[in-house]
């Protein structure tokens, strides 16, 4: 009887398990978010990078009055405004990707709120209501990492497009000059 006993406690109970499982998986989420801010910087730093070298490749930032530069160059504006527009446009695309949102954590650490809500309740009653706050806020987690993800990806298609258009217009600048 006493072996038996022994076998029931060295076992680990489902909620355990599952309370593991749970935190792997919030570990998961953080990942992915700094994955996320990652990518949004380096299609911040790629389209800064990319629209300050054909920026410095144009003559339209040269020093001469807009009257001598020649007719052509008014099209060649134009076409670097829309560049300059769609650049605009990825960094408020990035900026929402960054801005801070709350990324929910399973326990408060409030010290009353663990006195008055944890410490009367058993051990394993404890890690049933963990588990439900971590289910909780892998939930809301989700819903936030998604708003992010998508942020990230309008930014990367709009620098996609950014890039074409940029080379379409240093390719038609090429030749009418």
């Amino acid at each position: 009887m006493a072996e038996m006993k022994r076998d029931v406690k060295s076992e680990t109970s489902s909620v355990d398990v599952l309370l593991e499982e749970v935190r792997r998986l919030l570990d998961v989420q953080f990942s992915q978010i700094e994955a996320l801010d990652t990518k949004a910087s380096v299609v911040l730093g790629s389209a800064s990078l990319i629209s300050l070298v054909i920026a410095s490749q144009t003559s339209l930032f040269s020093s001469a009055p807009p009257s001598s530069l020649p007719a052509e160059c008014g099209f060649v504006l134009a076409g670097f405004t829309i560049a300059i527009v769609l650049y605009i446009c990825i960094v408020i695309l990035v900026i929402l990707a960054f801005r801070v949102r709350v990324y929910t954590f399973p326990l408060k650490i409030d010290r009353r709120e663990i006195e008055e809500d944890y410490l009367p309740l058993t051990e394993e009653m404890v890690k049933k209501q963990l588990l439900s706050n971590y289910l909780e806020h892998l939930n809301e987690n989700t819903e936030e990492i998604d708003r992010k993800a998508r942020f990230v990806q309008w930014s990367l298609v709009v620098l996609a497009i950014d890039v074409v258009y940029l080379i379409v217009m240093v390719y038609l600048k090429a030749l009418m000059f």
